[in-house]
């Protein structure tokens, strides 16, 4: 199987999210309710309660790219049959006995991930999804724990679902970076792609490698080549542009909020207040601003302005020791 399905599969991480969680407790009730076979749930609810045992596998550099990535189609196509239940039970045959064999075998298959003996070179990246099946355990306990009492919800967990998608996203980045596939006709590789961005000065593994997903890492002022301040992104969500030299009077700023988007790698920044001579001004069409990461590392932030296409490029302002 090759590695590009794998990176594709991710959809399935997010699809459904904001759905499933009104209205899911009838839905589920209203799925038991409608079994034509009172022992069938009764035997599904007996397998749920049983430990799941795997047999550990070791695999061989040459097994390992298809192994797992193997393994993350799989779960895909289990976790697809899970929110389709969510939302739409009524419409569905069986639908507790399909979301709860579901449930169990992406279980298994969790395990089975946590359990393989992995060659050295893909030690590192392992570590990645064996993270992504703990988080997504959590969230499978939940719903487990729903099936056993007809009532589903597992809202409390979905930091837990969104984790696991981080994880196997720079799991996934990693394994592209070791093996790459050939692509389109199959005259060039992911390699090869990558080769193209740099040149361009884009290294988006830099982004998915290093930004997590709330961000944080980019916390801090961010400096134009003359060393003056252009951006400050605060903890609490504030967000504060100057133009060059201009840091730190407020009589020539924008103030706002900014938020990490991390699935498109995306600052989002809103412009809420707009200084100009000490005047207030209005943001105009630079309200919202849409900035692309398109390279993170060694403290150096590049960006491209989405509707612009303006690119632009900062260094961190080291931390002032006290």
């Amino acid at each position: 199987m090759k590695k590009f399905l794998a990176l594709t599969s991710l959809a399935f991480l997010l699809t459904g999210c904001s759905q499933f969680v009104e209205g899911v407790k009838e839905g589920v009730n209203e799925a038991a309710e409608a079994q034509d076979s009172e022992q069938k749930i009764n035997d599904l609810k007996e397998q749920l309660n049983k430990e799941i045992q795997v047999e550990p596998v070791t695999l061989q550099e040459s097994e390992y790219n298809e192994y797992i990535t193997g393994k993350i189609d799989t779960l895909k196509k289990n976790q697809e049959v899970i929110l389709d239940v969510f939302n739409n039970s009524s419409t569905i045959e069986d639908p507790m006995l399909k979301m709860g064999n579901a449930a169990i075998e992406n279980m298994k298959i969790s395990k089975e991930i946590q359990t393989a003996t992995v060659p050295e070179k893909y030690k590192e990246t392992h570590q990645y999804f064996v993270d992504a099946t703990n988080s997504y355990l959590v969230y499978l306990e939940k719903l487990k724990e729903g099936l056993l009492v007809n009532e589903v919800d597992v809202s409390s967990v979905l930091d837990k679902y969104e984790e696991m998608n981080d994880f196997l996203m720079k799991g996934l980045t990693m394994l592209n970076d070791l093996d790459p596939e050939a692509v389109g006709d199959g005259t060039i590789t992911t390699e090869d792609l990558d080769e193209l961005d740099s040149l361009a000065g884009i290294d988006h593994d830099s982004v998915t490698l290093n930004v997590s997903k709330d961000g944080k890492e980019l916390i801090g002022k961010w400096l134009y080549d003359d060393k003056s301040v252009a951006i400050v992104l605060n903890a609490d969500g504030s967000y504060e542009g100057y133009g060059r030299g201009l840091y730190p009077s407020k009589d020539n700023v924008m103030l706002g909020t900014w938020e990490y988007d991390f699935r498109t790698h995306q600052l989002l920044i809103e412009n809420n207040e707009v200084y100009k001579d000490g005047k207030s001004v209005s943001a105009g069409n630079r309200a919202k601003q849409e900035m692309v990461l398109t390279y993170f590392k060694d403290g150096i932030l590049r960006m491209m302005d989405a509707q612009t296409l303006a690119e632009f490029s900062f260094e961190k302002q080291k931390e002032e020791k006290e």
